[in-house]
């Protein structure tokens, strides 16, 4: 075993070391292109021996399907303003895990699609002494019934409170800013399936699926592994909770594990035992990276298009993505096998899928190659024990993709 593995393994046993969390805090930095938010504070005494006891922090604004935000107010702490929702990452937690710890116990509400805002450092000093705080901001569209704590207040707002505590009227600006400027809302029947379907996945998953795996999953989880071959830095764009992106970090520097279900990733999360993967639940036609990836992999999306436009705003938002972009989907069952169809009609029925808008294998190549003209295509195509499916690798897709999806 590697230094770099006995690292990862103690850092799973002993809790995530505030050198990760810099080095996770640096990425979504440098990958989201965040802004920096600084606060300078002079506390009372009693405050500042509370905040000794964390080092490492995140912000939650948390917005209601009508784009109002969530402030809440502790009246047991007289020396605190309204603020919104936040706390310190424990150890053990990742900085996900946190987001969903604090939404969930501090309002009841669950979490739809979250979305870093900022870095934030916060100084507070008391007297003579200081201490420094590092976290990260974020927006997380939430739905529910707002559930609050003993002794806490709410409300929901929708422009920034003047009055709200330390760095939080600007990240609640930033908030706003972002719930008023977002082009896509999250698609929540595809959020509904994974908790509706949430018993049915895992019997699939421990029961059903596994005699096939070797002629299915791990064909194809073989055949993308070859087209990441050295690359440093990966994103699986709709990684779902099959593992791939957990086997692909085991070579990469960075990777990111991205699924529009909150839930599933949950799932993945509990089964990584590696500290160079942050997970993040954006929605593929608007994913907020502003740095490309060596690698993006997008595989089993395009058939859940429901119309040409969303098939091209959904290529187009992938340009941005990666240097190396691999597109995978399931070849049209209803023109393949017999076996491909009694597999669809299996995940529709039995799993929930809302995946309607199929391509041929001809179909698929002509999109590609019509959206990404005069770049480096490879096609390839894997026959599985469940269906056929279509590869498309592209090279540089950012400097090919063609005005029609601009």
């Amino acid at each position: 075993m590697s230094e770099q593995d006995i690292r990862h393994a103690l850092e799973n046993i002993y809790g995530e070391s505030p050198e990760y969390l810099e080095w996770a805090i640096g990425k979504y930095r440098e990958y989201y292109d965040l802004p920096a938010i600084e606060k300078s504070l002079e506390v009372p005494a009693q405050l500042f021996q509370f905040y000794r006891r964390g080092q490492h922090f995140v912000v939650v604004a948390a917005c209601n399907p009508a784009g109002e935000i969530l402030i809440t107010r502790d009246t047991t702490q007289t020396q605190v303003d309204w603020q919104l929702l936040g706390g310190f990452i424990k150890d053990g937690e990742t900085i996900e895990n946190t987001c969903d710890r604090i939404v969930k116990t501090q309002t009841g509400l669950g979490i739809d699609e979250i979305e870093p805002l900022a870095v934030v450092t916060n100084k507070f000093t008391c007297q003579s002494r200081t201490l420094l705080h590092h976290g990260l901001a974020f927006i997380a569209h939430t739905r529910g019934t707002l559930t609050l704590p003993p002794d806490h207040l709410g409300a929901y707002i929708a422009q920034p409170a003047e009055q709200l505590a330390y760095s939080n009227r600007e990240i609640a600006i930033a908030a706003k800013d972002k719930v008023d400027r977002k082009r896509t809302f999250v698609p929540e029947d595809e959020i509904e399936v994974s908790q509706r379907y949430a018993v049915n996945y895992w019997i699939h998953k421990s029961i059903i699926n596994r005699p096939f795996e070797l002629l299915s999953s791990r064909l194809l989880r073989d055949k993308i592994k070859q087209f990441c071959d050295k690359a440093e830095t990966i994103i699986d764009i709709a990684c779902g909770d099959d593992g791939l992106i957990l086997e692909l970090a085991k070579t990469a520097k960075f990777c990111v594990a991205n699924d529009i279900s909150w839930e599933t990733l949950k799932r993945l999360r509990r089964r990584n035992h590696r500290s160079n993967i942050i997970f993040t639940n954006h929605d593929a036609t608007d994913l907020p990276f502003r740095k490309e990836f060596d690698v993006a992999i997008c595989k089993n999306v395009l058939h859940h298009a429901h119309n040409l436009t969303e098939l091209l705003g959904l290529l187009q938002n992938l340009t941005k993505v990666g240097d190396r972009l691999i597109l995978i989907d399931i070849e049209n069952p209803f023109k393949s096998t017999l076996r491909a169809k009694l597999w669809h009609s299996y995940y529709v029925r039995f799993l929930g899928d809302r995946g309607r808008y199929f391509l041929t294998k001809n179909e698929f190549e002509k999109v590609v190659s019509l959206v990404f003209q005069g770049a480096g295509i490879t096609y390839d195509r894997v026959q599985t024990f469940k269906g056929n499916y279509m590869f498309a690798v592209i090279e540089n897709p950012s400097r090919h993709v063609t005005d029609s999806t601009r």
